[in-house]
């Protein structure tokens, strides 16, 4: 073997006895898809990353895995916060695809010091993986992580325990101003109802108040917004002075939520609401 080669030998073994010396420095993570913790909706989990927990190969930061089972056309929100370490938040599909992954975010409700958030349309059903780590191998401590269906998590409202409604039905509904935002484009408070459909109809939606600058807006059974409205204008009305909000859409059999609200954050009071429902002519 000539000089040259024994150069290139010996810092070829250098190389492999520098990196196995790094690989052993790492703890390798060991998780098991069916013993990791499992996400359920508006069920905030908490733990912590200690120096026992597996390490990132990348920079050594450690993580801990946590599951949820989805469902195609959920649109969900993920969560994680911590007042000990800068989190770091990703989120891999049923198929191990990288779905989403962030490091800052920011709510303007929450009280912790660093937050990670990932929005997620889901295209399947099945068990989705979420790595909650630090931003370095330094990030150690308490942490919060919290999966939310997107639509109640951007205007926090509470929709399994919305109230009913029947179709058709009128009702009148009042907002205080302690009340949650209408969505994330309409800042005044709201009510949201929950409603359901046996057979597939031609609906008709509309709220009108004086004191309230009236919004409407429709959510299917997972959240997602259908429709919206805020200003509507009906000519032959008799109370023309009222504000009006009107959607008209025809829905399929189901369960859907409606969302009555005002444009303002300082408009409050009564909302007259009703429902109208027409059979389709074949």
């Amino acid at each position: 073997m000539n000089k040259r080669l024994s150069l290139l030998a010996a810092a070829a073994a250098i190389a492999t006895v520098a990196s196995a010396a790094s690989a052993q420095s790492l703890r390798a993570p060991t998780y098991f898809p069916a013993a990791a913790p499992q996400l359920e909706l508006g069920v905030a989990v908490t733990g912590s990353l200690t120096e026992d927990d597996g390490q990132n190969f990348k920079d050594g930061s450690r993580l801990d895995v946590l599951t949820f089972r989805g469902e195609a056309g959920q649109s969900l929100l993920l969560t994680a916060e911590s007042d000990d370490f800068d989190t770091y938040l990703t989120v891999f599909g049923p198929d191990g695809s990288l779905l989403g992954a962030n490091d800052d975010a920011w709510d303007s409700y929450s009280t912790s010091y660093y937050q990670s958030a990932v929005e997620l349309e889901l295209l399947e059903d099945g068990r989705y993986t979420v790595i909650v780590g630090a931003y370095s191998q330094f990030g150690l401590g308490d942490y919060s992580v919290l999966l939310s269906d997107a639509a109640a998590a951007n205007t926090g409202h509470d929709l399994e325990s919305a109230p009913s409604i029947d179709v058709p039905s009128g009702k009148v509904i009042t907002l205080t101003e302690d009340m949650p935002a209408t969505s994330q484009y309409f800042g005044g408070p709201s009510q949201v109802l929950h409603f359901s459909l046996d057979e597939d109809l031609l609906l008709v939606f509309n709220a009108s108040s004086e004191p309230v600058d009236t919004v409407l807006v429709l959510l299917d059974a997972h959240g997602n917004e259908i429709a919206a409205n805020d200003d509507y204008y009906d000519e032959y009305a008799v109370d023309s002075y009222l504000w009006q909000s009107r959607i008209s859409i025809a829905l399929e059999a189901g369960d859907y939520y409606l969302v009555v609200g005002s444009y303002s954050a300082y408009s409050a009071g009564d909302v007259d609401v009703s429902i109208e429902a027409y059979r389709p002519i074949d």
